[in-house]
C-alpha cells in the first residue's frame, strides 16, 4: 500500500508540472525595390536554437550557415515577366526556387541579404552581385533588399502552472504521507 500511494504521489507531481518545449522558430520579413519600379516583400524562417545571435543563415549546403527553413519572395512591375513575357507581371519566388539564400546576421540581417533564384518558368531569375543587391533578369535591373523585422513565427506556448487549489491538494497528500510514515 505504501509503494502504491508513493508513486501515485509521484505521478500526480509529474502531471501537474509538465510542460512542453518547442523550438524557437523566428521569421524575417525585408523590403525588396528595384531601380526600374520593381518593389515586393518577403520573408524567411530559421530555428534561433541552431542559429546563435551574431550567425549567418543560409539555405542547406551553405557552409558555416544555419539552415533557412522556408523563403518566399514576391516581387511586382518594372522588369518582372510573366504570361508570354508580359513586362509588369507578379512573380513568386520560394526556397525551393533558390540556390543559394544567405542572410547577416541574426537576429536583424543589417549586414547582407542575397538571394540566386530562378522562377519555375524559368523566365525570371535574381542572383547576387553585392551586399544586399542582386540584379534581376537580363535587363540590368538592380534590386535592393531591405531588412525589415524579425518575430516569432510560432505564438508563445503557454507554460502550465499549478493553481492554488493544486498546491493546497500537493500539500496535502505530503503531509499524508509524512504522517503516516511518523506513525509507522
Amino acid at each position: 500500500m505504501k509503494k502504491a500511494s508513493c508513486s501515485l504521489s509521484f505521478a500526480l507531481v509529474a502531471v501537474l508540472t509538465s510542460g512542453a518545449v518547442s523550438a524557437a522558430i523566428q521569421q524575417h520579413s525585408f523590403a525588396i525595390t528595384g531601380d526600374n519600379g520593381e518593389s515586393g516583400t518577403g520573408s524567411f524562417t530559421w530555428d534561433d536554437e541552431t542559429v546563435p545571435v551574431g550567425s549567418s543563415v543560409g539555405s542547406t549546403g551553405v557552409s558555416g550557415t544555419g539552415a533557412i527553413l522556408s523563403l518566399t519572395m514576391t516581387i511586382s512591375g518594372g522588369n518582372v515577366f510573366a504570361d508570354g513575357f508580359v513586362p509588369g507581371s507578379t512573380i513568386t519566388f520560394t526556397l525551393a526556387d533558390c540556390s543559394l539564400a544567405t542572410a547577416d546576421l541574426s537576429p536583424d540581417f543589417q549586414e547582407q541579404l542575397n538571394f540566386d533564384c530562378e522562377s519555375e518558368d524559368g523566365l525570371n531569375y535574381i542572383f547576387p552581385v553585392g551586399s544586399s543587391i542582386a540584379n534581376l533578369n537580363e535587363t540590368a535591373t538592380t534590386l535592393t533588399f531591405t531588412p525589415g523585422t524579425t518575430s516569432s513565427a510560432n505564438p508563445a506556448t503557454p507554460v502550465p502552472t499549478l493553481p492554488f487549489y493544486g498546491l493546497m491538494a500537493l500539500g496535502s497528500l505530503l503531509g499524508l504521507l509524512g504522517l503516516r510514515k511518523l506513525k509507522a
